[in-house]
């Protein structure tokens, strides 16, 4: 079957091939298993690959594109290589943006796996497709997937400044920060990742400060989600807490006992560095405001 789709010439041949593994993987756990361990999501994409470069292929890609996401959400390496040409990535956008709601879904899962191996290309309109799938959000999936998509291109891409500007001018430093206030662990990791990304830009690290909810959020999330949690506020905050009236802020907030409380508990070498960096920042302006500690750090051994 799988000989039969990459060398299947017309479209509808290859829709009924991919469609009679669709179905088959579907029957059992057991199926997919089989199928993935004899390359079938790299026929798969070869053959998503050759298609793209019709301008007449929608249905057959489609097809392909939610066979590969059946098999498996998470791409191999060889196979997100062999979707990685400029035509399929073109493909994948504009389902991105065009799709019914499960194209949209397989596409942005796909087009995650090809960021994650750091095989980057310039695809227009990817940024604008991926902020339209966080703000209008169709599936959990399909958010946490847009998130970490734009983690990975802020993280490699060779435009990561203009990308960052971009988010920051289509309203996502507002929405992200809306996103975490309630947003599960994984958002909320993901959330925080993109945040720390974009604000290496001094852009951004302005209009971040600009935000009354930053900051006290930030400081909320250390210690609150999850280790990666605490590391991107951290990073965050280290970023943007500079300026007096920043700095000020978050003693207010209670980061200086909250940063000492992570030092006390442990964290990995980058975290403590960072943590560590941050704390002497906040420490030269304690004296000019009242701290009070909370008791929630009353089990605190020692100043810093």
């Amino acid at each position: 079957m799988l000989s039969r789709v990459s060398d299947a010439s017309d479209e509808s041949r290859c829709i009924e091939f991919v469609s009679k593994i669709k179905q088959s993987a579907k029957e059992s756990d057991r199926n997919k298993r089989c199928f993935v361990a004899n390359g079938s999501t790299k026929v798969l994409s070869a053959a998503f690959a050759a298609f793209s470069n019709s301008d007449e292929s929608s249905d057959v890609l489609a097809e392909i594109l939610s066979a590969m996401i059946t098999l498996t959400p998470v791409l191999d390496e060889e196979t997100s290589r062999n979707l990685s040409s400029e035509h399929s990535l073109q493909k994948l956008v504009w389902f991105m943006r065009f799709g019914s709601l499960s194209i949209r879904r397989n596409a942005v899962l796909a087009l995650r796996s090809i960021l994650s191996f750091e095989i980057v290309a310039e695809i227009e309109g990817v940024v604008e497709a991926l902020i339209r799938l966080i703000k209008e959000p169709i599936f959990p999936t399909t958010t946490k997937a847009s998130l970490l998509s734009i983690y990975y291109l802020l993280k490699s891409h060779e435009y990561s400044n203009a990308i960052a500007v971009t988010l920051m001018e289509m309203g996502m430093v507002e929405k992200l920060l809306d996103m975490a206030v309630d947003g599960d662990k994984s958002v909320t990791e993901k959330v925080l990742g993109v945040l720390d990304g974009m604000c290496g830009h001094e852009e951004v690290r302005r209009r971040a400060r600009e935000n009354a909810l930053m900051i006290p959020l930030l400081v909320k999330k250390v210690l609150r989600v999850s280790e990666m949690a605490t590391e991107f506020s951290t990073s965050i905050l280290l970023k943007i807490v500079r300026e007096e009236e920043s700095v000020v802020e978050a003693l207010r907030a209670g980061a200086f006992q909250k940063l000492l409380l992570v030092l006390q508990i442990g964290s990995d070498e980058g975290t403590k560095e960072k943590v560590t960096e941050l704390l002497k920042v906040l420490n030269g302006y304690r004296s000019r405001i009242e701290c009070v500690e909370s008791s929630d750090f009353k089990h605190l051994r020692r100043p810093f």
